[in-house]
C-alpha cells in the first residue's frame, strides 16, 4: 500500500489537529510508503514559513517531536493505491486531478469541521444548525448523520506523550487550563485565540496536567478536542461536562462506560487510583496517533 497525503497549503491552518494527527500516525505506521506532497514542514520541525508559537495550540503535543523526512526519491510522485487529503477544503483548496490520476482515482478526504461555523452543507441537529457531511469516502470529524462511505474520526495524541504511571505525586484536584465551560463560567475561550493560553512552554503544561487528580474538560467548538487526549496521557481522570448528550457518531474511539466511570469517581476518590491506571492502558492501546491511523488505513484498504 503507498498512499499519497496531500495537506494543507494556508499557512496559518497548518497545525490542524485532524491533519497533524493521522499525518504523524501513517508515517509511524507506513514509513517511506505514506508520502506527504507537498511536504508538510512543520511536521519535520521546520517553521520557516511560520513560527511554532503561532500555530494552533502554540504546537505543543503533536510537534514536539519531528517525524522522519523523507529523500528526493522517496518523494517522487509516480504511482498510489490511494490520495487522501488533508483539512485544505475548509479553506478553499481543492483536489488535484493530477494526484487523483496517479492515485487509481481512489480519493479520500479528511474533514475536521467544528461542530459550528461555516460550510457550505449545514444540517439541523437537536434544534441547532451544526456542520454536516460534505464529502462521500470522507473521515468526519463531530459527525451527527450517518450517511455511507462517511467514517467517524477524531484526534490522537503521540505515543512518547503518555506519561509513565509513576508519576509525581499529584497534589492540585484539576488543571490551572480548565476551559471556562468546565468551570460553569462565562465562555471567554472560544476562537481559537491565545488569550486563554496559560502557559508558553509545554514542559509547563504537561506537568501542570501530571500535577493533577482529574483534568476538567467540555464541549466548545465540538466535541472532539486535544485537551481530551493530553489530560488522559497524563494520568488525570477527565471530568466531561455534559458528555452523556454527545451523539454516538462523535469521538468514537473513547470508552463511555470508561468517560461515564471517571465523571462519577468525584463521588468517591477511592475508585480513582485504580481508573488512572485503566485511563493511561486505555489511551495507550487506543487513542494514539499510530492507533488512529490504522483505523483510517484499513477503512481505505476495505
Amino acid at each position: 500500500m503507498r498512499l499519497l497525503f496531500v495537506p494543507t497549503n494556508k499557512v496559518t491552518a497548518q497545525n490542524d489537529y485532524l491533519e497533524v494527527s493521522i499525518l504523524h500516525g501513517l508515517r509511524e505506521i507506513m514509513g517511506n510508503q505514506c508520502v506527504d506532497y507537498p511536504r508538510k514542514k512543520i511536521m519535520y520541525n521546520d517553521f520557516s514559513d511560520i513560527s511554532k508559537d503561532q500555530l494552533h495550540g502554540k504546537g505543543f503535543t503533536l510537534l514536539t517531536k519531528p517525524i522522519k523526512d523523507l529523500s528526493e526519491k522517496e518523494r517522487e510522485l509516480n504511482q498510489f493505491d490511494a490520495v487522501l487529503y488533508g483539512c485544505g477544503h475548509m479553506y478553499g483548496e481543492g483536489t488535484v486531478k493530477e494526484f487523483n490520476k496517479i492515485s487509481k482515482n481512489n480519493v479520500w478526504v479528511l474533514d475536521g469541521h467544528d461542530l459550528f461555523g461555516d460550510a457550505p452543507r449545514k444540517i439541523e441537529f437537536n434544534d441547532q444548525e451544526v456542520i454536516g457531511v460534505q464529502f462521500r469516502k470522507c473521515f468526519k470529524r463531530e459527525l451527527v448523520e450517518k450517511v455511507p462511505d462517511v467514517y467517524p474520526t477524531g484526534f490522537g495524541i503521540p505515543e512518547y506523550q503518555i506519561r509513565p504511571f509513576d508519576i509525581p505525586k499529584k497534589d492540585q484536584q484539576y488543571q490551572k487550563t480548565a476551559p471556562d465551560n468546565s468551570l460553569f463560567q462565562t465562555v471567554n475561550d472560544l476562537g481559537g485565540g491565545f488569550s486563554h493560553h496559560k502557559f508558553t512552554k509545554e514542559e509547563d503544561y504537561y506537568n501542570d496536567l501530571s500535577r493533577s487528580w482529574f483534568g476538567l474538560t467540555c464541549q466548545k467548538g465540538g466535541w472532539d478536542c486535544m485537551r481530551h487526549y493530553e489530560i488522559m496521557a497524563n494520568g488525570c481522570l477527565p471530568l466531561f461536562i455534559d458528555f452523556d448528550n454527545c451523539p454516538d457518531t462523535t469521538m468514537t474511539s473513547l470508552d463511555r462506560d470508561l468517560m461515564r466511570r471517571c465523571n462519577n469517581a468525584i463521588n468517591d476518590y477511592s475508585v480513582v487510583p485504580d481508573l488512572r491506571a485503566e485511563v493511561l492502558e486505555f489511551t495507550k492501546n487506543n487513542l494514539t496517533t499510530k492507533q488512529l491511523a490504522k483505523y483510517v488505513l484499513e477503512t481505505i484498504v476495505s
